[in-house]
Protein backbone atom coordinates (compact mmCIF):
# COMPACT_ATOMS: atom_id res chain seq x y z
CA UNK A 1 0.00 0.00 0.00
CA UNK A 2 1.39 3.46 -1.46
CA UNK A 3 2.39 5.82 1.89
CA UNK A 4 -0.28 8.74 2.67
CA UNK A 5 0.42 11.18 4.86
CA UNK A 6 1.05 15.24 4.77
CA UNK A 7 4.55 14.53 4.07
CA UNK A 8 3.67 12.65 1.17
CA UNK A 9 1.07 13.47 -1.90
CA UNK A 10 -1.63 11.40 -2.06
CA UNK A 11 -2.51 8.47 -4.82
CA UNK A 12 -4.33 8.70 -7.47
CA UNK A 13 -8.10 10.11 -6.73
CA UNK A 14 -10.78 8.39 -8.08
CA UNK A 15 -14.38 10.33 -9.09
CA UNK A 16 -17.55 9.47 -11.09
CA UNK A 17 -17.40 10.73 -14.59
CA UNK A 18 -19.53 13.07 -15.86
CA UNK A 19 -23.19 11.97 -16.49
CA UNK A 20 -22.77 12.36 -20.27
CA UNK A 21 -19.68 9.89 -20.40
CA UNK A 22 -21.51 7.15 -17.91
CA UNK A 23 -22.82 3.86 -19.90
CA UNK A 24 -26.81 4.36 -20.92
CA UNK A 25 -28.44 1.99 -18.48
CA UNK A 26 -31.45 1.59 -21.32
CA UNK A 27 -29.39 -0.68 -23.98
CA UNK A 28 -30.57 -3.44 -26.29
CA UNK A 29 -29.36 -7.20 -25.51
CA UNK A 30 -26.93 -6.81 -28.64
CA UNK A 31 -25.09 -3.74 -27.01
CA UNK A 32 -24.01 -5.86 -23.82
CA UNK A 33 -21.30 -8.39 -23.51
CA UNK A 34 -21.78 -11.95 -23.21
CA UNK A 35 -21.38 -12.07 -19.18
CA UNK A 36 -24.60 -9.47 -19.39
CA UNK A 37 -26.20 -10.93 -21.43
CA UNK A 38 -26.71 -14.04 -19.53
CA UNK A 39 -27.48 -12.11 -16.14
CA UNK A 40 -30.18 -9.76 -18.23
CA UNK A 41 -31.66 -13.07 -19.86
CA UNK A 42 -32.11 -14.41 -16.36
CA UNK A 43 -33.60 -11.71 -14.83
CA UNK A 44 -36.42 -10.93 -17.33
CA UNK A 45 -37.49 -14.26 -17.12
CA UNK A 46 -40.41 -13.92 -15.07
CA UNK A 47 -40.54 -17.77 -13.61
CA UNK A 48 -36.83 -17.82 -12.73
CA UNK A 49 -37.30 -14.44 -11.01
CA UNK A 50 -40.57 -15.89 -9.23
CA UNK A 51 -37.78 -19.26 -8.27
CA UNK A 52 -34.36 -16.81 -6.91
CA UNK A 53 -37.09 -14.33 -4.91
CA UNK A 54 -38.25 -18.07 -2.97
CA UNK A 55 -35.24 -19.31 -2.70
CA UNK A 56 -33.88 -15.89 -0.85
CA UNK A 57 -37.01 -15.96 1.26
CA UNK A 58 -36.84 -19.36 2.64
CA UNK A 59 -35.76 -19.79 6.28
CA UNK A 60 -32.56 -21.33 6.69
CA UNK A 61 -31.97 -21.32 10.76
CA UNK A 62 -34.63 -20.49 12.75
CA UNK A 63 -33.43 -16.96 14.70
CA UNK A 64 -30.50 -17.10 13.47
CA UNK A 65 -31.13 -15.38 10.15
CA UNK A 66 -29.99 -12.06 9.52
CA UNK A 67 -29.72 -9.04 6.94
CA UNK A 68 -27.18 -10.69 4.39
CA UNK A 69 -25.11 -7.70 2.94
CA UNK A 70 -23.73 -10.29 -0.09
CA UNK A 71 -27.29 -10.40 -1.19
CA UNK A 72 -27.93 -6.71 -0.78
CA UNK A 73 -24.94 -6.11 -2.70
CA UNK A 74 -26.29 -8.48 -5.64
CA UNK A 75 -29.23 -6.71 -6.17
CA UNK A 76 -27.59 -2.94 -6.04
CA UNK A 77 -25.15 -4.27 -8.42
CA UNK A 78 -28.35 -5.27 -10.73
CA UNK A 79 -30.15 -2.35 -10.41
CA UNK A 80 -27.24 0.07 -10.98
CA UNK A 81 -25.96 -1.62 -14.58
CA UNK A 82 -29.11 -2.07 -15.88
CA UNK A 83 -31.41 0.75 -14.59
CA UNK A 84 -35.43 -0.02 -14.27
CA UNK A 85 -34.79 -3.00 -16.88
CA UNK A 86 -36.10 -5.38 -14.22
CA UNK A 87 -38.46 -3.42 -11.42
CA UNK A 88 -41.65 -4.54 -12.65
CA UNK A 89 -40.73 -8.49 -11.70
CA UNK A 90 -39.47 -7.55 -8.41
CA UNK A 91 -42.40 -4.86 -7.47
CA UNK A 92 -44.75 -7.42 -7.11
CA UNK A 93 -42.52 -9.59 -5.00
CA UNK A 94 -41.65 -6.42 -2.35
CA UNK A 95 -44.82 -5.65 -2.14
CA UNK A 96 -46.35 -9.37 -0.86
CA UNK A 97 -42.94 -10.05 1.22
CA UNK A 98 -44.11 -6.70 2.98
CA UNK A 99 -47.40 -7.78 3.62
CA UNK A 100 -46.21 -11.52 5.34
CA UNK A 101 -45.59 -11.61 9.07
CA UNK A 102 -42.71 -14.13 8.48
CA UNK A 103 -39.27 -13.53 9.59
CA UNK A 104 -37.98 -14.81 6.62
CA UNK A 105 -39.73 -12.98 4.02
CA UNK A 106 -39.21 -9.33 5.61
CA UNK A 107 -35.62 -9.71 5.68
CA UNK A 108 -35.75 -10.31 2.17
CA UNK A 109 -37.61 -7.77 1.43
CA UNK A 110 -35.22 -4.93 3.03
CA UNK A 111 -32.24 -6.86 1.23
CA UNK A 112 -34.64 -6.26 -1.94
CA UNK A 113 -35.51 -2.44 -0.76
CA UNK A 114 -31.66 -1.51 0.08
CA UNK A 115 -30.31 -2.75 -3.06
CA UNK A 116 -33.07 -1.29 -5.27
CA UNK A 117 -32.30 2.38 -3.32
CA UNK A 118 -28.72 2.21 -3.32
CA UNK A 119 -28.83 1.20 -7.23
CA UNK A 120 -31.14 3.74 -7.93
CA UNK A 121 -28.19 6.39 -6.94
CA UNK A 122 -27.80 7.45 -10.42
CA UNK A 123 -30.91 6.84 -12.29
CA UNK A 124 -32.46 9.82 -13.40
CA UNK A 125 -35.79 11.76 -11.67
CA UNK A 126 -37.86 9.92 -14.80
CA UNK A 127 -36.90 6.68 -13.54
CA UNK A 128 -36.51 7.82 -9.67
CA UNK A 129 -39.95 9.43 -9.23
CA UNK A 130 -42.27 6.64 -10.17
CA UNK A 131 -39.85 4.21 -8.30
CA UNK A 132 -40.81 5.83 -4.87
CA UNK A 133 -44.72 6.45 -5.98
CA UNK A 134 -45.23 2.79 -5.07
CA UNK A 135 -42.05 2.09 -2.69
CA UNK A 136 -43.52 4.54 0.04
CA UNK A 137 -46.60 2.91 0.84
CA UNK A 138 -44.47 -0.51 0.45
CA UNK A 139 -42.46 1.20 3.11
CA UNK A 140 -45.20 1.85 5.51
CA UNK A 141 -46.24 -1.49 5.10
CA UNK A 142 -43.00 -2.69 6.32
CA UNK A 143 -43.05 -0.22 9.31
CA UNK A 144 -46.31 -1.50 10.45
CA UNK A 145 -45.53 -5.14 10.25
CA UNK A 146 -42.45 -5.18 12.46
CA UNK A 147 -41.59 -7.82 14.97
CA UNK A 148 -38.87 -8.44 17.47
CA UNK A 149 -37.50 -10.71 15.57
CA UNK A 150 -37.24 -8.56 12.29
CA UNK A 151 -36.07 -5.41 13.87
CA UNK A 152 -32.85 -5.45 13.41
CA UNK A 153 -33.24 -6.24 9.95
CA UNK A 154 -35.41 -3.22 8.84
CA UNK A 155 -32.94 -1.12 10.97
CA UNK A 156 -29.88 -2.26 9.04
CA UNK A 157 -31.85 -1.99 5.66
CA UNK A 158 -32.27 1.88 5.98
CA UNK A 159 -29.20 2.40 7.59
CA UNK A 160 -27.71 0.71 4.33
CA UNK A 161 -30.20 2.41 1.99
CA UNK A 162 -29.28 6.42 3.33
CA UNK A 163 -25.44 5.75 3.37
CA UNK A 164 -23.57 7.70 1.08
CA UNK A 165 -26.36 8.84 -0.61
CA UNK A 166 -27.29 12.53 -0.97
CA UNK A 167 -30.48 13.40 1.30
CA UNK A 168 -31.81 15.79 -1.44
CA UNK A 169 -32.38 12.94 -3.72
CA UNK A 170 -33.55 10.59 -1.19
CA UNK A 171 -35.81 12.92 0.35
CA UNK A 172 -38.90 10.10 -0.19
CA UNK A 173 -37.06 8.23 2.23
CA UNK A 174 -36.90 10.86 4.90
CA UNK A 175 -40.09 12.10 4.95
CA UNK A 176 -41.53 8.49 5.45
CA UNK A 177 -39.15 7.89 8.47
CA UNK A 178 -40.14 11.13 10.08
CA UNK A 179 -44.01 10.18 9.93
CA UNK A 180 -45.34 10.60 13.54
CA UNK A 181 -42.13 8.32 14.88
CA UNK A 182 -44.24 7.93 18.00
CA UNK A 183 -47.62 7.48 18.07
CA UNK A 184 -48.35 5.87 21.11
CA UNK A 185 -49.47 2.88 19.46
CA UNK A 186 -47.34 0.27 21.88
CA UNK A 187 -44.35 0.45 23.31
CA UNK A 188 -42.69 -1.56 20.64
CA UNK A 189 -44.37 -0.18 17.75
CA UNK A 190 -42.54 3.18 19.19
CA UNK A 191 -39.52 1.86 19.59
CA UNK A 192 -39.07 0.30 16.06
CA UNK A 193 -39.98 3.55 14.35
CA UNK A 194 -37.44 5.65 16.31
CA UNK A 195 -34.84 2.98 16.30
CA UNK A 196 -35.65 3.17 11.65
CA UNK A 197 -35.23 6.29 12.05
CA UNK A 198 -31.97 6.78 13.43
CA UNK A 199 -30.35 4.34 11.32
CA UNK A 200 -31.31 7.02 8.43
CA UNK A 201 -30.38 10.29 10.06
CA UNK A 202 -27.35 9.16 11.49
CA UNK A 203 -25.85 8.13 8.23
CA UNK A 204 -26.01 12.23 6.83
CA UNK A 205 -25.03 13.65 10.12
CA UNK A 206 -24.52 17.46 8.86
CA UNK A 207 -26.47 16.94 5.93
CA UNK A 208 -29.95 17.02 7.62
CA UNK A 209 -29.85 19.94 9.77
CA UNK A 210 -33.23 21.03 9.57
CA UNK A 211 -34.66 17.75 9.64
CA UNK A 212 -32.68 17.24 12.74
CA UNK A 213 -34.32 20.45 14.29
CA UNK A 214 -37.75 18.97 12.98
CA UNK A 215 -37.40 15.89 15.05
CA UNK A 216 -36.06 17.62 18.07
CA UNK A 217 -39.61 19.82 17.98
CA UNK A 218 -41.87 16.65 17.93
CA UNK A 219 -39.54 14.48 20.05
CA UNK A 220 -39.68 17.07 23.00
CA UNK A 221 -43.18 16.25 24.42
CA UNK A 222 -42.06 12.19 24.49
CA UNK A 223 -38.84 12.83 26.80
CA UNK A 224 -41.46 11.55 29.52
CA UNK A 225 -42.83 8.68 27.91
CA UNK A 226 -44.10 6.16 30.38
CA UNK A 227 -42.27 2.94 28.56
CA UNK A 228 -38.89 2.40 28.90
CA UNK A 229 -37.49 0.48 25.88
CA UNK A 230 -39.42 4.67 24.53
CA UNK A 231 -37.07 6.02 26.78
CA UNK A 232 -33.84 4.40 26.13
CA UNK A 233 -34.61 4.65 22.19
CA UNK A 234 -35.06 8.43 22.79
CA UNK A 235 -31.54 8.26 24.30
CA UNK A 236 -29.88 7.15 21.64
CA UNK A 237 -31.94 9.36 19.15
CA UNK A 238 -31.37 12.50 20.83
CA UNK A 239 -27.31 11.27 20.66
CA UNK A 240 -27.65 11.55 16.80
CA UNK A 241 -29.22 14.82 17.28
CA UNK A 242 -26.13 16.51 19.13
CA UNK A 243 -23.56 14.22 17.16
CA UNK A 244 -22.42 17.12 15.48
CA UNK A 245 -22.64 20.13 18.03
CA UNK A 246 -19.17 21.03 17.92
CA UNK A 247 -17.32 24.64 17.72
CA UNK A 248 -14.04 25.24 16.20
CA UNK A 249 -12.20 28.04 17.19
CA UNK A 250 -15.29 29.90 18.60
CA UNK A 251 -17.54 29.11 15.30
CA UNK A 252 -20.22 26.21 15.44
CA UNK A 253 -19.54 23.04 12.95
CA UNK A 254 -22.91 23.55 10.66
CA UNK A 255 -25.10 26.43 10.99
CA UNK A 256 -28.16 24.30 10.50
CA UNK A 257 -28.03 21.62 13.24
CA UNK A 258 -29.98 21.61 16.71
CA UNK A 259 -27.70 23.36 19.71
CA UNK A 260 -27.07 21.39 23.17
CA UNK A 261 -27.33 24.38 25.00
CA UNK A 262 -30.66 25.63 24.41
CA UNK A 263 -31.71 22.00 25.09
CA UNK A 264 -29.98 21.71 28.37
CA UNK A 265 -31.46 24.98 29.63
CA UNK A 266 -34.91 23.16 28.96
CA UNK A 267 -34.54 19.68 30.31
CA UNK A 268 -33.01 21.57 33.29
CA UNK A 269 -35.40 23.96 34.51
CA UNK A 270 -38.29 21.10 33.81
CA UNK A 271 -35.77 19.03 36.16
CA UNK A 272 -35.99 21.22 38.79
CA UNK A 273 -39.56 20.01 39.80
CA UNK A 274 -37.27 16.98 41.88
CA UNK A 275 -36.03 19.62 43.93
CA UNK A 276 -39.38 21.04 45.37
CA UNK A 277 -40.08 17.35 46.70
CA UNK A 278 -44.25 16.07 46.44
CA UNK A 279 -45.39 12.59 44.69
CA UNK A 280 -47.76 12.26 41.72
CA UNK A 281 -47.59 12.56 38.45
CA UNK A 282 -45.41 15.70 37.47
CA UNK A 283 -43.00 14.13 39.68
CA UNK A 284 -43.13 10.48 37.99
CA UNK A 285 -42.84 12.36 34.37
CA UNK A 286 -40.20 14.28 35.63
CA UNK A 287 -38.39 11.35 36.53
CA UNK A 288 -38.97 9.57 33.74
CA UNK A 289 -37.43 12.82 32.06
CA UNK A 290 -34.63 12.12 34.29
CA UNK A 291 -33.76 8.66 33.08
CA UNK A 292 -34.42 9.95 29.23
CA UNK A 293 -31.75 12.25 30.04
CA UNK A 294 -29.38 10.17 31.86
CA UNK A 295 -29.29 7.61 28.64
CA UNK A 296 -28.76 10.33 26.45
CA UNK A 297 -25.55 11.75 28.22
CA UNK A 298 -24.06 7.88 28.61
CA UNK A 299 -24.79 7.15 25.28
CA UNK A 300 -23.75 11.02 24.34
CA UNK A 301 -20.43 11.40 26.02
CA UNK A 302 -19.48 7.69 25.24
CA UNK A 303 -19.69 8.47 21.18
CA UNK A 304 -19.69 12.07 20.31
CA UNK A 305 -16.29 13.22 19.05
CA UNK A 306 -16.22 16.79 21.25
CA UNK A 307 -15.83 17.18 24.92
CA UNK A 308 -18.38 17.33 27.51
CA UNK A 309 -19.70 20.97 26.86
CA UNK A 310 -19.96 23.42 30.32
CA UNK A 311 -23.64 23.55 29.87
CA UNK A 312 -24.13 19.97 30.01
CA UNK A 313 -22.96 20.18 34.31
CA UNK A 314 -26.08 22.03 34.59
CA UNK A 315 -28.02 18.43 34.90
CA UNK A 316 -25.47 17.15 37.17
CA UNK A 317 -27.44 17.93 40.53
CA UNK A 318 -30.53 15.69 39.31
CA UNK A 319 -28.15 12.92 38.73
CA UNK A 320 -26.06 13.07 42.25
CA UNK A 321 -29.78 13.20 43.81
CA UNK A 322 -31.02 10.26 42.55
CA UNK A 323 -28.16 8.19 42.44
CA UNK A 324 -29.48 6.26 44.89
CA UNK A 325 -33.15 6.38 44.27
CA UNK A 326 -34.71 3.13 46.23
CA UNK A 327 -38.43 3.74 44.88
CA UNK A 328 -37.22 2.54 41.04
CA UNK A 329 -33.39 1.02 41.09
CA UNK A 330 -33.43 1.67 36.75
CA UNK A 331 -33.55 5.32 37.67
CA UNK A 332 -30.44 4.79 40.06
CA UNK A 333 -28.58 2.59 37.51
CA UNK A 334 -29.13 5.14 34.65
CA UNK A 335 -28.17 7.73 36.72
CA UNK A 336 -24.98 6.30 37.79
CA UNK A 337 -24.10 4.56 34.60
CA UNK A 338 -23.87 8.68 33.32
CA UNK A 339 -22.27 9.88 35.89
CA UNK A 340 -19.30 7.57 35.32
CA UNK A 341 -19.29 8.11 32.21
CA UNK A 342 -18.92 12.18 32.77
CA UNK A 343 -16.35 11.22 35.53
CA UNK A 344 -14.34 9.27 33.22
CA UNK A 345 -14.04 11.93 30.39
CA UNK A 346 -11.09 13.79 29.52
CA UNK A 347 -12.64 17.53 29.68
CA UNK A 348 -10.90 20.77 28.53
CA UNK A 349 -10.35 23.70 31.42
CA UNK A 350 -13.29 25.70 31.08
CA UNK A 351 -15.54 22.45 30.97
CA UNK A 352 -13.81 21.27 34.44
CA UNK A 353 -14.19 24.57 36.14
CA UNK A 354 -18.13 24.72 35.74
CA UNK A 355 -17.63 20.77 36.76
CA UNK A 356 -16.37 22.03 39.77
CA UNK A 357 -18.36 25.14 40.46
CA UNK A 358 -21.72 22.23 39.99
CA UNK A 359 -19.84 19.45 42.71
CA UNK A 360 -19.05 22.62 44.97
CA UNK A 361 -22.82 23.59 45.27
CA UNK A 362 -23.88 19.84 45.64
CA UNK A 363 -21.57 18.82 48.35
CA UNK A 364 -23.78 21.12 50.88
CA UNK A 365 -26.89 19.56 49.44
CA UNK A 366 -29.36 18.73 52.73
CA UNK A 367 -29.37 15.28 51.68
CA UNK A 368 -26.07 13.26 53.10
CA UNK A 369 -26.58 10.67 50.21
CA UNK A 370 -25.94 13.27 47.94
CA UNK A 371 -23.00 14.64 49.39
CA UNK A 372 -21.84 10.78 49.34
CA UNK A 373 -22.44 10.75 45.93
CA UNK A 374 -20.91 14.31 45.53
CA UNK A 375 -17.59 12.88 46.47
CA UNK A 376 -17.70 9.90 44.78
CA UNK A 377 -18.08 11.63 41.46
CA UNK A 378 -15.27 14.35 43.05
CA UNK A 379 -12.72 11.60 43.41
CA UNK A 380 -12.77 10.05 39.64
CA UNK A 381 -13.48 13.83 37.98
CA UNK A 382 -9.93 14.57 39.72
CA UNK A 383 -8.15 11.50 39.11
CA UNK A 384 -9.33 11.24 35.25
CA UNK A 385 -8.46 14.66 35.07
CA UNK A 386 -5.43 14.49 37.25
CA UNK A 387 -3.04 16.37 34.45
CA UNK A 388 -5.21 19.23 34.41
CA UNK A 389 -5.53 19.33 38.21
CA UNK A 390 -1.97 19.40 38.11
CA UNK A 391 -0.53 21.86 35.36
CA UNK A 392 -0.39 25.37 36.45
CA UNK A 393 -1.53 26.20 32.99
CA UNK A 394 -4.81 24.09 33.77
CA UNK A 395 -6.67 24.73 36.72
CA UNK A 396 -4.37 26.93 38.24
CA UNK A 397 -3.51 27.00 42.36
CA UNK A 398 -6.76 28.73 42.77
CA UNK A 399 -8.48 25.59 41.59
CA UNK A 400 -6.77 22.93 43.65
CA UNK A 401 -7.61 25.01 46.82
CA UNK A 402 -11.17 24.75 46.40
CA UNK A 403 -11.06 20.84 45.65
CA UNK A 404 -8.97 20.21 48.68
CA UNK A 405 -11.06 22.81 50.78
CA UNK A 406 -14.09 20.91 49.58
CA UNK A 407 -12.87 17.74 50.68
CA UNK A 408 -11.59 18.95 54.21
CA UNK A 409 -15.16 20.75 54.60
CA UNK A 410 -17.03 17.07 54.32
CA UNK A 411 -13.98 15.64 57.68
CA UNK A 412 -16.34 17.51 59.73
CA UNK A 413 -20.16 16.43 58.13
CA UNK A 414 -22.81 15.21 60.35
CA UNK A 415 -23.20 12.03 58.71
CA UNK A 416 -20.20 9.40 59.24
CA UNK A 417 -20.62 7.67 55.78
CA UNK A 418 -19.55 11.08 54.05
CA UNK A 419 -16.64 11.73 56.68
CA UNK A 420 -15.55 8.38 55.75
CA UNK A 421 -15.47 9.20 52.02
CA UNK A 422 -14.14 12.53 52.53
CA UNK A 423 -10.75 10.16 54.18
CA UNK A 424 -10.73 8.08 51.58
CA UNK A 425 -10.64 10.97 48.69
CA UNK A 426 -8.23 13.12 50.85
CA UNK A 427 -5.82 9.93 51.26
CA UNK A 428 -6.13 9.93 47.08
CA UNK A 429 -4.80 13.66 47.47
CA UNK A 430 -1.98 12.80 49.57
CA UNK A 431 -0.74 10.13 47.41
CA UNK A 432 -1.27 12.15 44.23
CA UNK A 433 0.22 15.58 45.07
CA UNK A 434 2.54 14.63 47.91
CA UNK A 435 4.13 17.52 49.89
CA UNK A 436 1.77 20.31 49.18
CA UNK A 437 -1.19 18.82 49.05
CA UNK A 438 0.21 17.32 53.18
CA UNK A 439 1.29 21.21 53.83
CA UNK A 440 -2.34 22.64 53.22
CA UNK A 441 -3.48 19.92 55.53
CA UNK A 442 -1.55 20.37 58.30
CA UNK A 443 -2.03 23.59 58.52
CA UNK A 444 -5.62 23.34 58.45
CA UNK A 445 -5.50 20.60 60.93
CA UNK A 446 -2.79 22.86 63.07
CA UNK A 447 -5.80 25.94 62.69
CA UNK A 448 -8.38 23.47 63.65
CA UNK A 449 -6.48 22.36 67.35
CA UNK A 450 -5.71 25.82 68.00
CA UNK A 451 -9.48 26.74 68.10
CA UNK A 452 -10.38 23.68 69.93
CA UNK A 453 -10.17 22.73 73.72
CA UNK A 454 -11.13 19.80 75.26
CA UNK A 455 -13.06 20.44 78.33
CA UNK A 456 -12.51 18.78 81.76
CA UNK A 457 -14.80 17.68 84.24
CA UNK A 458 -14.46 16.50 88.26
CA UNK A 459 -17.39 15.93 90.22
CA UNK A 460 -19.90 16.71 87.71
CA UNK A 461 -18.96 20.16 87.12
CA UNK A 462 -16.90 21.41 83.90
CA UNK A 463 -13.50 24.03 84.80
CA UNK A 464 -13.18 26.58 84.19
CA UNK A 465 -17.04 26.84 82.48
CA UNK A 466 -20.44 26.49 83.92
CA UNK A 467 -21.44 23.48 86.02
CA UNK A 468 -22.68 20.56 83.69
CA UNK A 469 -25.92 19.58 83.11
CA UNK A 470 -25.69 15.66 82.90
CA UNK A 471 -25.24 13.94 85.98
CA UNK A 472 -21.78 12.46 85.86
CA UNK A 473 -20.77 8.90 86.61
CA UNK A 474 -17.75 9.50 88.56
CA UNK A 475 -16.31 6.66 86.54
CA UNK A 476 -12.93 6.61 87.38
CA UNK A 477 -10.52 5.53 83.99
CA UNK A 478 -7.06 4.62 83.87
CA UNK A 479 -4.23 7.03 83.85
CA UNK A 480 -2.96 7.59 80.47
CA UNK A 481 0.84 6.71 79.35
CA UNK A 482 2.87 8.95 80.61
CA UNK A 483 4.38 10.60 83.90
CA UNK A 484 2.02 9.02 86.82
CA UNK A 485 -0.33 11.64 88.33
CA UNK A 486 -0.75 11.40 92.50
CA UNK A 487 -4.52 9.77 92.05
CA UNK A 488 -6.47 8.54 88.63
CA UNK A 489 -8.46 11.15 86.79
CA UNK A 490 -12.25 11.19 86.95
CA UNK A 491 -13.84 12.23 83.74
CA UNK A 492 -17.33 12.87 83.05
CA UNK A 493 -19.29 10.50 80.57
CA UNK A 494 -21.00 13.48 79.28
CA UNK A 495 -21.39 12.39 75.52
CA UNK A 496 -22.02 15.82 74.08
CA UNK A 497 -18.11 16.49 74.14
Amino acid sequence: MAPSSYYVWGGAELAYAPAAQQPRLDRALEEMDEAEQIVFKFMTDEEKVDKLVTFLSLENKKGKDRFDPERFAMFKGLFRNFGDSFLSLFRRHIELLVSDHRESSQRAAGELIAGIVRGSKHWGYDKVAPLWEWLVPAIRTALSKVSPETQRDWGTCFATSSDSRDPNRLHWLMEVAMEEPIRSQGSFIDASRLYMLQGVVAQQRWRVGELLSRLLVFLKPFLHHPYNNVRTRLGAVLTSIFSLDLEFEGRPATATSPREAAFVAEVAERLAVLGEGGEGDRREETLHLLQTTAKWLASSVSSKPGPVRPCTWRLLPALLELEWHDKDPQIAVDCQVALSCLSRTPLPCASLEAALATVASSATSPSWRTRLATLDFLQALVFNNFILVCSVAGLGEGGRQQILGLVLSRLSDDQVEVRVKAAQVLGGRWRGRGRSTWSSTTSWWTGCARRWRPPTCTGGTTTPRSPCSVPCSGTTWPTRPGPSPSSPTTWCTRTSW
